[in-house]
């Protein structure tokens, strides 16, 4: 008997006479009586329209309007939107002796959800959709509710899901819906917030997640400085000034750690302003703190090498320092000098790292070519003083100014930090990318470093 009920709603009359000859009294938790199928359960009604106050309990009488396996004469009372969209055949069983058995017929409602609020650029975001019929086709739309970074509010192309189908994780039509979306890996919707959008027929659910701001995106979005400040004399092209040099101890530094500056000048005083080389709204560069010496700094001749023709000028005593925030995003840093009077202008290039942090990208300077092109002393590894090749340098130093921009000894900007470095360093921070920086030198003698990062560049 329970196997020929479970698809069928009993009617009035003959229907509920039969079955309380066989002791049944109850299907789903609806008494029967012979005055016809009365009650109400779970918040769910029977609505029969040909129940009168006085039921009929002829044998021959006519069924009523409440039809086996027809859904639609059920409607909820519980509140809500009311929706007939439910199994009739896995929702009903039939209950024998006095006990009530339970059900929950209860319309299907559709939601949205996704695995994580916010996302990083490139990262795949996990949409699930459930409450819907197994075999459902569901169509997403992602939109910016607020633009990202690139200040544009941009509207995603639309995609299509079926349950079961391709594109389905879970793989079984089982009204759950598992759909991957990657978000855009060229960081455009870097700090947007996203509006996810799921329709199946006449059924909508929406939810909303962000994509999460980087370490580089909070970093640029503090003031940059005009590059005809923070640039020497005004421009990146021009060379730095003789009256004013130096170098930093070590060409690059943890966060948290002290750079130590070298500095040769016969100014009675200097400022020291350390930057931040990024894209800060298109002005390249974010002045992040100022210092000034007072008093010259007269340094000795550097070390000359005659067996590598090497100049090193490590025996210049350190000048100045200043002790990185423990905060300070991985970058590429300068400090840029001016001396109290005449003006004179130069800077100092240093790399600040974030070490045991991982990051989609890493940058390494070309550090090992700068030393390479650079002619402060006379040498380097290409001429020395006669302009050829027969007295280069066979080794190079570290410690020494860098002449930036220099078109001495083959040299040229495009082999300084301003040629390529600085427009790579712009557009990737102008897009959002999620890097961080380390020197030539820590690559060599630090290999773990490049082991914190997806790709290297």
């Amino acid at each position: 008997m329970s196997t020929e009920a479970r698809n069928v709603i009993p009617t009035a009359g003959s229907w509920a006479a039969r079955w309380q000859r066989l002791g049944l009294t109850s299907i789903s938790g609806y008494k029967l009586h012979h005055g016809g199928p009365i009650g109400r359960m779970n918040g769910v009604g029977i609505d029969a329209a040909a129940a009168a106050d006085e039921a009929v309990t002829r044998d021959d009488a006519s069924p009523s309007p409440l039809q086996a396996n027809d859904p639609s004469s059920f409607v909820s009372t519980t509140g809500g939107s009311t929706s007939a969209a439910f199994e009739t055949a896995s929702l009903l069983s039939v209950g024998a002796g006095s006990g009530a058995a339970t059900a929950s017929p209860a319309a299907k409602s559709m939601s949205v959800t996704t695995d994580k609020t916010d996302y990083a650029p490139g990262s795949t975001a996990t949409f699930v959709v459930s409450g819907v019929h197994a075999g459902s086709s569901i169509t997403f739309q992602i939109a910016d509710l607020t633009p990202g970074i690139n200040g544009i509010a941009a509207v995603y192309a639309p995609f299509k899901v079926t349950d079961g189908g391709t594109g389905d994780a879970d793989g079984l039509a089982n009204g759950t819906v598992v759909a991957k979306w990657q978000v855009p890996a060229d960081g455009s919707a870097t700090g947007a917030r996203l509006q996810l959008t799921a329709t199946s027929g006449s059924q909508t659910a929406i939810t909303t997640f962000s994509d999460a701001p980087n370490k580089i995106v909070s970093e640029n979005l503090n003031t940059g400085t005009p590059e005809s400040v923070w640039s020497i004399h005004g421009s990146i092209a021009n060379q730095g000034d003789s009256q004013i040099e130096g170098f930093a101890t070590q060409i690059s530094a943890n966060a948290g750690q002290t750079v130590s500056f070298k500095i040769d000048t016969a100014s009675s005083g200097y400022t020291l302003d350390i930057y931040r080389l990024g894209y800060y709204g298109g002005n390249g560069a974010h002045l992040v703190t100022t210092m000034h010496h007072s008093g010259a700094d007269n340094q000795p001749n550097p070390i000359f090498n005659s067996a590598t023709n090497t100049v090193d000028a490590g025996n210049w005593s350190v000048t100045d320092s200043w002790t990185i925030p423990s905060t300070a995003v991985s970058g590429v840093y300068f400090a840029k000098l001016t001396t109290d009077s005449g003006n004179f202008q130069n800077m100092i290039p240093f790399i600040v790292r974030n070490d045991g942090t991982a990051s989609d990208i890493l940058f390494q300077t070309s550090d090992t070519t700068w030393e390479a092109y650079n002619s402060w002393g006379g040498y380097n590894l290409y001429q020395g003083p006669s302009g050829t090749k027969s007295d280069r340098a066979y080794a190079v130093s570290y410690d020494r100014p860098i002449d930036m921009n220099s078109t001495a000894l083959l040299g040229g900007p495009q082999d300084f930090l301003f040629g390529e470095e600085y427009a790579a360093i712009y557009w990737l921070e102008q897009n959002g990318y999620n890097v961080s920086y380390i020197s030539g030198i820590d690559a060599a003698t630090n290999a773990g470093l490049l082991r914190n990062t997806k790709g290297l560049h």
